[in-house]
């Protein structure tokens, strides 16, 4: 552990230790959890579309952890994480699809291409499917993100309790 002149470096410090560590061990956590949550609420919600294929966790799909961009935040005294879903469609490349799936059809983030399909479910897929807030629920739940923020300062040499 480095020396300090005083309080504000040792301060900067643990405060550059933290904004590390939610980049890394942090975001990782939630990215992982938003991965099962987009299966769970996202591919669950209806069966294999006849039309296109999930990409997943490929090429940019909704579980891609690359599409998966990590903000981190110095606001005040606090550190803020964001984790934003950047996937867009495979074939509309300027369409960002979290918001759409987020909000649903025609909600104010775009529409989907297939309105309809042969077993008259599109409803299942046309509605709102907040992956983003039951990651939140879960993330709240389980507490993944905390133990992965004590990891992350542990790894770097902080005695955390």
């Amino acid at each position: 552990m480095p020396t300090f002149k005083g309080r504000n470096e040792l301060y900067k410090y643990i405060q550059d230790k933290v904004v590390e560590t939610m980049k890394d061990e942090v975001a990782d956590a939630v990215r992982f959890e938003e991965q099962k949550q987009i299966e769970k609420v996202v591919y669950e919600a209806y069966e294999q579309p006849y039309v296109y294929e999930r990409r997943k966790f490929n090429n940019g799909g909704l579980q891609d952890t690359e599409m998966m961009v990590a903000v981190v935040e110095k606001q005040g005294n606090s550190v803020v994480l964001s984790v934003i879903n950047m996937a867009k469609g495979a074939d509309q490349e300027d369409l960002y699809i979290a918001p759409l799936i987020e909000y649903g059809d025609n909600a104010g983030y775009g529409e989907y291409q297939f309105k309809y399909n042969r077993d008259h479910t599109s409803w299942k897929y046309l509605q709102s499917r907040p992956f983003t807030q039951e990651t939140i629920k879960a993330l709240q739940r389980s507490g993944v993100h905390i133990q992965a923020l004590k990891e992350g300062l542990e790894k770097r040499g902080f005695d955390v309790r």
